[in-house]
């Protein structure tokens, strides 16, 4: 690859700038559950019907993530990132003067296809600005905007609800994410490391073939892992608050906090755990453990307690606190997951690879929410109906955490792909494999 240097200002700026998007993105996520309670009392929404509403927001959520990620190969994500902006700009916009099921429907739907792809072309983007070797703490900063945005939506949502209604909460998120857009014409640029930048780079011509991609078992443990944090994300921020009036008894405005304090605590968990797996790949560390363990043992560790916290008899306060703790851990696969499997793709399939891996795992939130809802009807009280969800959220934390053990090896999956991709291409038998699959390391 050409020598380019990367040491300035520069990508930290379109870091930072990804970093808000991701921020405005998790508003619009977290808004729907605050709002929760008052959508429900001005629509006349039961749990299920409730439930059924949340869970649309997934119904183009990956078609759009394969699409995008898809499009991601010939076309800038500079230019996607801004279609997305003004797809959330134009979703959300209707719903702060209009009032019915079939709009806020038809919101919903618009909205999930604009935020599907969102999370891996952030990654994808910044990944351009940066090498292997250093693309942990740029997928973290994009991940602390996911955070950042929960922390920012508790007070600053149920603040304009209780002020003056959750129509005007969409209207101040639409326009935020037309402000991003506008900035963003102006400041976003794909990096040197860019496939579509550096045509002539065997790092960013070669290419492997699909199946042996979809089908290493690298990729399988990290679907299945990003599949079930997804599961219990989802459940944070469309039943959460909702478990906190109903379950826990906390009023409006103690809500707004406590669900404020469930954001903030993932915030240095990430931010701790991605410096400790980076520290122990320059100590020499492999993958497989750096990441893929670390990982793995951290979903263990978040099912035990979040079945735990549920089985046993504590102070609300308590039980909050722990799940709190316990549903923030799997966010860190956001990370590993994530730079574990653009360690193991070839550079110029890089965005196809995460595109999937997300609209693997956001099926997950397809299914959480509406099954919260009829667990919730369909059993003897609100409570074990929360519970028998959130147990259900626990378990397959730990089998996706036992799984994970077993299958995630990205130093063996790279070298199986690598074999691959040369069959395909003979000229490539002198390129180093390093370079061939994820750029300088």
């Amino acid at each position: 690859m050409t020598q380019v240097d990367v040491s300035g200002p520069r990508r930290w700026v379109i870091v930072a700038l990804l970093t808000g998007f991701m921020l405005i993105n998790f508003c619009d996520k977290a808004a729907f559950g605050i709002a929760a309670p008052a959508i429900m009392h001005d629509l006349g929404l039961g749990p299920a019907q409730f439930g059924a509403l949340a869970g649309s927001f997934f119904y183009l959520f990956s078609l759009s993530l394969l699409l995008f990620g898809k499009l991601a190969e010939t076309i800038s994500s500079k230019k996607l990132l801004l279609i997305c902006a003004f797809i959330w700009t134009l979703a959300q916009l209707p719903i702060a003067f209009v009032t019915s099921v079939s709009a806020l429907y038809a919101s919903r739907i618009l909205l999930g296809f604009g935020e599907g792809p969102s999370a891996p072309l952030c990654n994808h983007c910044a990944f351009t600005w940066f090498e292997n070797r250093e693309r942990n703490l740029p997928s973290t900063f994009v991940s602390l905007g996911a955070f950042a945005g929960l922390l920012v939506a508790g007070p600053l949502v149920t603040h304009i609800i209780i002020a003056y209604d959750w129509h005007r909460a969409y209207l101040v998120l639409s326009l935020a994410s037309f402000v991003w857009g506008v900035i963003w014409i102006f400041l976003g640029k794909d990096g040197p490391y860019s496939s579509l930048n550096v045509k002539s780079s065997v790092a960013t011509v070669l290419r492997a073939r699909y199946l042996p991609l979809f089908f290493n078992r690298t990729f399988i443990g990290a679907a299945f892992i990003i599949w079930t944090s997804y599961f219990a994300f989802s459940l944070i921020f469309s039943w959460v608050p909702s478990y906190m009036r109903a379950v826990l008894h906390f009023d409006a405005s103690a809500t707004g906090w406590a669900f404020m304090f469930f954001s903030f605590l993932g915030m240095p968990i990430l931010f701790v755990t991605s410096l400790v797996s980076q520290r122990l790949q320059l100590r020499g560390a492999s993958s497989k453990h750096a990441r893929g363990w670390l990982n793995c043992g951290l979903l263990l560790l978040s099912g035990v307690l979040t079945v735990g916290a549920l089985m046993l008899p504590l102070a609300p306060l308590v039980r909050a606190g722990i799940l709190a703790f316990a549903w923030n851990l799997p966010q860190v696969s956001f990370v590993l997951a994530v730079t574990v499997v653009a360690e193991i793709t070839p550079d110029s399939q890089r965005s196809t690879l995460l595109c999937a891996l997300s609209a693997i795992g956001t099926t997950a939130g397809l299914i959480a929410p509406a099954m919260t809802g009829r667990f919730l009807e369909g059993t003897a009280g609100v409570e074990a109906g929360y519970h028998s969800a959130f147990e259900l959220a626990g378990a397959l934390l730990i089998v996706s955490a036992l799984a994970g053990f077993w299958l995630i090896n990205p130093e063996a999956s790279k070298r199986k792909i690598l074999l691959g991709a040369r069959g395909n291409r003979a000229n490539d038998s002198q390129s180093d494999p390093q370079t061939v699959l994820s750029g300088r390391v």
